[in-house]
């Protein structure tokens, strides 16, 4: 029981992510190609959840199973940290567009 608030708190911070993160994506591509942005969206966001499952499977086949879950979360929390940090590394261009 001591794991689900912090699940929740990743679950809070993802669905905060997912709208703002969409939408600029959307508005960063031209309005002619805004169906070929969604279905880019959607193979990252599926790529991201079918590689998460492969490392995840991996790892709990390689390690004990009293430190597997241990493990999960400090692999999960590197990658978050590179992802954020990578992030503040990228210059955001103009996201407004023309009316």
């Amino acid at each position: 029981m001591t794991i689900m608030p912090m699940v929740m708190l990743c679950g809070l911070g993802f669905g905060l992510l997912q709208v703002t993160n969409n939408r600029n994506m959307f508005l960063s591509a031209p309005q002619a190609r805004s169906g070929a942005a969604d279905g880019l969206q959607g193979m990252a966001r599926l790529t991201g959840q079918t590689t998460g499952v492969v490392v995840m499977t991996l790892l709990f086949n390689a390690a004990p199973v009293e430190v597997a879950p241990r493990i999960g979360l400090a692999v999960g929390a590197a990658l978050t940290l590179a992802a954020g940090l990578l992030s503040t590394l990228h210059s955001p261009r103009s996201l407004s567009r023309p009316a």
